[in-house]
């Protein structure tokens, strides 16, 4: 019976890791304009509950939900960039000029490449919308921007500016402060150790787990 009483909570809990990933973040993509699409997988989602795309500068994380094949992944746990060279090192790079390549994960469908042979899924930088296709191995092309039917992701992710205003997602490990300053909003106290550079000031915009996603304020 005592066995009983931990074997059922253990039971519920890895069922809950089988359907949601461990890490549920909505990223920085945008909330209406988030799909794509594949002929054989159907609608993928790229904000869906309890999953979420991140763009950054140097390379993509998250979950997306693809209606017939399920979660896949942009990147392995360690973060990017990555080298995409074994089954350690995997995922979606992008260069900073809107350009993505490397490969993303399913465990229903394979290697999803984001550079194939006569295509590439890239990013605008002025508007955030993602265009070209992407290459699954066992479901053929996804497709990110389309007319009639009209359907497109976008991210809020833009490069930063040279006079100091730009702003880019960091993933960080930290407390948050539960007071407002006076500029509006919490305040993440901390560093992380990014790009071989340390950034000091953050703004909190949510968290799970210890690990907060903030926005760095770059000035000059």
């Amino acid at each position: 019976m005592r066995r009983l009483q931990w074997c059922l909570p253990l039971a519920i809990f890895m069922g809950i890791l089988m359907v949601n990933p461990l890490w549920s973040n909505a990223g920085n993509t945008s909330t209406t304009d988030k799909y794509a699409w594949s002929e054989n997988s159907g609608w993928v989602n790229f904000n869906p509950t309890h999953g979420g795309v991140t763009v950054y500068s140097t390379y993509l994380e998250g979950y997306t939900w693809a209606e017939n094949i399920g979660w896949i992944k942009l990147g392995n746990d360690a973060g990017g960039p990555y080298n995409n060279t074994s089954s350690g090192d995997w995922g979606v790079n992008h260069d900073g000029a809107g350009n993505l390549s490397g490969y993303a994960w399913s465990e229903n469908a394979g290697w999803i490449n984001f550079n194939p042979t006569h295509s590439q899924v890239t990013i605008d930088t002025a508007t955030g919308s993602f265009d070209g296709y992407a290459w699954g191995e066992n479901i053929g092309w996804i497709h990110f921007k389309n007319t009639f039917p009209a359907y497109n992701v976008i991210t809020t992710w833009a490069p930063p500016s040279g006079g100091g205003g730009g702003e880019e997602p960091v993933k960080v490990v930290l407390t948050v402060s539960s007071t407002s300053p006076s500029n509006g909003g919490n305040r993440c106290f901390g560093r992380y150790y990014h790009l071989r550079e340390i950034f000091d000031a953050y703004q909190w915009l949510n968290g799970q787990h210890g690990q907060y996603l903030c926005k760095r304020r770059r000035w000059q």
